[in-house]
């Protein structure tokens, strides 16, 4: 595959389209767990970064309006 064309990936009914300009993890994690469900390739596991997003969360979560994420 051309690093710059699209690639494409279905989850139920929709299809979606990737390229550079529209990647964000949430796009990438969809696209790893429907490339997982289908069986054709070696499966992405997220455990170890679903446990560093957990201790991120727990970090960050008593400082969301002193580093400005929510404001009062």
């Amino acid at each position: 595959m051309n690093e710059s064309q699209p690639v494409n990936f279905s989850i139920g009914n929709t299809t979606k389209l990737l390229s550079k300009c529209l990647l964000g993890w949430c796009l990438v994690r969809k696209a790893l767990e429907a490339r997982n469900k289908s069986g054709d390739f070696a499966p992405v596991s997220f455990v170890a970064f679903k446990a560093a997003y957990d201790a991120l969360t727990e970090k960050l979560q008593p400082m969301v309006y002193e580093l400005g994420f929510l404001k009062v």
